[in-house]
């Protein structure tokens, strides 16, 4: 960021001597001007990072709780589904066997 602010001042100054022959003003000038600027703007900047940075972790945090929560729930549901073929299963088994067991005895 630095060098592109001094290579803007240098751009700058070139555009001033061409105007002004060699008395142009230094570069010190420009670079002690943005500087004071940055001095006197660096409280709000901070606050204004400070804020963004919390917006962010805010959201960041609310977006991994709903992924979380309706990773909570597919879970959930997939259990559900499992418990729910797994007792299909048991009965179905069961029954068919007991059918089959019951033709073979009807059919001796």
């Amino acid at each position: 960021l630095l060098r592109r602010v001094v290579k803007f001042a240098i751009k700058q100054r070139r555009g001033f001597q061409s105007r002004r022959g060699w008395r142009a003003t230094p570069l010190t000038e420009y670079a002690k001007k943005l500087t004071r600027r940055w001095r006197q703007r660096a409280g709000t900047l901070r606050r204004e990072r400070d804020e963004r940075r919390a917006t962010w972790r805010a959201d960041t945090a609310r977006k991994l709780r709903l992924l979380l929560r309706a990773f909570g729930a597919w879970a959930r549901a997939r259990e559900d589904a499992a418990e729910i073929r797994r007792d299909a299963t048991v009965f179905f088994t069961a029954f068919l066997g007991w059918r089959g067991e019951a033709t073979r005895l009807a059919a001796t």
